[in-house]
Order: C-alpha cells, then structure tokens, then sequence
C-alpha cells in the first residue's frame, strides 16, 4: 500500500477602494436670501488618514481647501445667483490578509505512488483554495469595516473673509460651522451672510414755523443697480417706497416679499448699499426743493431736483438715518451727459454728486424795491427735511399810460398818490401752510431778538390809526409804506387775500389771488 503527506501554504488577499467627498458652497444673505459672492470659505477634513482593520486610509489632498463663493450673472437673475464654489477630496483604502490557518494531511492507502501523490496534490490544491477564501474573507471584512467608517467624515467650514456689506453670522447656518461630508456626495452646505441695514425716516418741518407739516409730500427713493449701472425707480429689483406716517413723519417702507412691509433697508451686492431720495412733489402751499431756486420745473417730477444720496455703512447697521436739508449732495440734471445716471421714470439722465450749500435763497421782491424783505433765506436744520412757504409780492404803480413811464412828483398827470402812506392788511384769516400753527399774524412774528421778520417796522408819524377804517382789524397789519416815484411793493407775502388801504382817505383797494387789483 502506498501513501502522500500533503501540506497547504498560507495565503494572502488583497483589496483596495476610492471615496470621493465634495463640498458645494450655497452662500446667501441672511434676511434677502439674495447670494452672496466674495466670500472666502475654508474647508477642513477633521482627518486625513488612518488605519482600519489592518488596513491604511489616506486623504488627497490631505489638507484644507479655500473656496471663493462666485457665479453672479449680469442680468436680472443676478441676486438670484451665484454664492457657489466646490472642493472635492478623495479617500484610498487599501489591505492585504494572509490566512492564519493551517491545512495538512495524508492521502492513502493507495495500490501505487502515483495514485496517492495524485491524491495528495488533489487535497493540498482543495486546502489551497480554502486559505485563499479564507485571506479573501478577511479582506472582505476589513473593506466593509473601512466603509463603514468612512462613510462620512466631517469639515470644519469657516469663512475667513466676508465680503463688504456683511458681517458673520452666528448658529447652525452661520459662518463657522462643523459639517458631515457622506462619501461619493456632491450637497450643497448653505452659509448665511448678515447684510448690514438702516432705516430711513424724515421729519418734515415748515422753515418758518419749524412745525411738523401736517399735508402730504411725495418722495421718490432710487437704489442703485449694479446690473443695469444706474439708480432705478420703484419697480424690479427696487421696492422701496417713502410713505406718510400717522405721526407726521415719513419712512421709507421695504415692499419686497422677504420683508413684510418693514422699513428695513438692506445692503445688497446687486445695490451696493447706495440709495438716493428725492422729494418729487411738495406739500400744498410749500415751494418744491428745486436746484436753482429761479427755475422751477414741473410739479411732481425729480428732474432738476436737490438729491440726497446715502450709502449704508457698517457705522451705520442697525441704525435710524433722520434725512434732513443739510444732507443735500447731489443734484438730478434734466439731459444724459454721461457720468453717473439714473432712471427717473421719465428719462435717463446725469446725477452729479459733491459738497453742496444747503441753504436756500428767494429773492422775492423782482423789483428790488421792497417796502419790507426782499429775500428770505431757508437756513438748514440738522436731521429736518424743511420745506419753505410759497411767497408772493404786491407792486403797486402809477403810470402815466400816454407816456409809458412811472410818474416821478411834480410831473404831468395826477400825482396826488406820490408820497401817498399805504397799510397793507390781510382780507382773510390767514392760516400757516403747515397746518398745525394756526393763525399768521405778521405783527407778531419775530425773531429770538424781538426783531420783526416778515415787516419792516410800521411808519409812526401817524401812529395806530383804527378811526379811517374800523372794519379793518389792526392785527391783520401786514406792513406800511410810501409810494415813492409812482411805486410801492410788499414781498415775503403768504399766499391769500389783502386789501391795500391808502391811510390819508380810506380808499380800499382789494388785492386777488392773482396779486392784481
């Protein structure tokens, strides 16, 4: 009889896999939602290699990676895009097992050499096999191991530079953040921004009285458009509107959806923050805040208008901006001359910005022979948007129609009103334009001084003269004065009725709206 001792070898098995994890940046700001680019965001695996079950991971690139947000496009879908950017990293695993078992034996008995080395090479080849699954087997396991924790891994997700216009932005969606990555996932991981916002409110004031003015001015606010390269109306991306108060002031009212009728204003990269406001109608009775005082243009339009041009800052986040005349700094021209534009609503033209002189003179007696003020000058009041009063004036002439000229005394023709004492009287109770002083009284109306404002002091070489005339009360005295070479004028008038009375007879002479007699 014969036999064959047979022995099996150890065997080794080896395997390996790849991971990929990739990070999407979703960068957006925090009460818009508009996106947000600029923003430099580095991503930090929180490891970067290691060993599993007899097996070594490794992570490529095996460090931190910067991520600049980008992707706005330069039209009106650009706040809706952009905020992206991406990093990927990949993850190799590789093992190798060799078998721990050992396999030997003896094949016989056979009736030749032969047929038992047969045998033995036959069971050694079978044990082979088994040692084979069996290193497989343990590669198998230390794979599914490795997987297994390697199926996420987490990145610290910071951002390291924000961009102008914003500030970081606490909690789970802020600027840092511990993020968990799933292997061979491409997410998006959002990242909110705090825009930087104001409020804008006016309090709107009578220059004279310095009272709240209780009728409507209108406001038109422009923002600035990035894509456009323009400051454009309400309407759009704008959708900001000034709106009247029930206090008496006005606000400037966010009607975007986001906002709920808030008057929040937010910095936006689609905005940069700049604003103009304009007041585009002025109350009834008030004069409209015209560039050149001597040429007005059209009620109701911004064209030739002072501007007031604001930019909100980190300073001012959070802050209430009370808009007022001294902030005046641009002026609204009526034809496109290049340079820096805006959209009215009625045309494109030219804003020109720059230190401005607030305050504003009328000369509102054209004659320059005033028998009172021939000018009145609005000077500005800090965080008060002042409107100044309509004025008017009364040139009384005599005039030689046959001759086209002013009667001088002593010429041809009826002179007897040369030298004539006249009192100006208001025909109506007159009431402040403001609405809230009540009644004017010019008599009355002085400085801090005592020193009248409105009139000269009253002629008193007759003194109070109340007999001539009882019906005419002596508070509404306006001014005196006398005709000198044939001409008499009254300026710095409130709009209303007046009577000139010629002080020496009585002679009423009736003053319409028009300022004729």
């Amino acid at each position: 009889y014969y036999s064959a001792a047979w022995t099996a070898p150890t065997q080794s098995a080896s395997g390996s896999f790849d991971l990929t994890f990739t990070v999407n940046t979703d960068k957006y700001q925090l009460n818009t939602l508009e996106k947000v680019d600029g923003a430099v965001i580095t991503v930090t695996p929180t490891r970067t290699g290691g060993s599993v079950d007899g097996g070594s991971w490794q992570m490529t690139p095996a460090a931190a990676q910067t991520i600049t947000t980008s992707g706005h496009t330069q039209d009106d879908s650009f706040h809706l895009n952009g905020g992206d950017g991406s990093a990927t990293w990949t993850v190799h695993y590789e093992v190798s097992k060799t078998s721990t078992s050992t396999l030997s034996g003896q094949e016989g008995p056979f009736t030749s050499q032969a047929e038992a080395d047969a045998a033995a090479e036959a069971a050694k080849n079978a044990a082979i096999g088994q040692l084979q699954n069996e290193a497989q087997g343990m590669v198998d396991a230390a794979i599914a191991s490795a997987r297994a924790q390697l199926a996420n891994i987490t990145f610290s997700y910071d951002e390291v530079t924000i961009p102008h216009g914003f500030d970081s932005t606490p909690g789970a969606l802020g600027s840092h953040q511990t993020i968990t990555v799933p292997a061979n996932s491409s997410n998006d991981y959002k990242m909110q921004n705090d825009e930087w916002s104001v409020k804008v409110s006016i309090d709107k004031i009578d220059s004279e009285t310095k009272q709240r003015i209780k009728g409507d001015a209108e406001f038109k606010i422009f923002a600035w458009d990035t894509v456009r390269q323009c400051y454009i109306p309400f309407g759009g991306y704008n959708r900001y509107k000034v709106e009247h108060q029930s206090d008496g002031t006005y606000k400037v009212i966010n009607h975007s959806d986001y906002a709920g009728g808030s008057d929040d204003l937010f910095y936006t990269q689609r905005n940069e923050g700049k604003f103009v406001l304009v007041e585009s109608r002025a109350p009834s009775g008030y004069y409209g805040d015209w560039t050149d005082a001597t040429k007005p243009g059209t009620a109701g339009s911004v064209l030739g208008k002072r501007a007031y041009a604001f930019e909100i800052t980190k300073a001012q986040d959070g802050q209430t901006i009370w808009l007022g005349n001294a902030d005046y700094n641009a002026d609204i021209t009526t034809a496109n001359s290049g340079g820096t534009l805006i959209d009215t609503g009625e045309g494109v033209v030219t804003i020109t910005f720059g230190i401005r002189n607030a305050d504003k003179t009328y000369a509102t007696d054209p004659n320059g022979i005033a028998n009172n003020e021939n000018s009145y000058t609005m000077h500005v009041n800090a965080d008060k948007m002042q409107n100044d009063r309509v004025l008017g004036n009364i040139l009384l002439t005599k005039v030689d129609l046959d001759a086209a000229r002013y009667l001088a005394a002593g010429s041809n023709g009826d002179t007897t009103l040369e030298g004539a004492v006249y009192d100006l009287y208001t025909a109506d109770t007159i009431e402040h334009p403001d609405g809230v002083s009540g009644v004017v009284d010019y008599s009355k109306i002085t400085d801090a001084n005592g020193t009248p404002i409105w009139h000269t002091t009253v002629l008193t070489n007759g003194g109070w003269d109340t007999d001539y005339l009882p019906i005419l009360q002596k508070d509404r005295l306006v001014a005196s004065a006398k005709i000198t070479d044939g001409k008499l004028a009254f300026a710095n008038l409130y709009m209303g009725r007046y009577y000139l009375v010629e002080r020496a007879t009585g002679l009423v002479l009736p003053i319409d709206g028009n300022g004729k007699l």
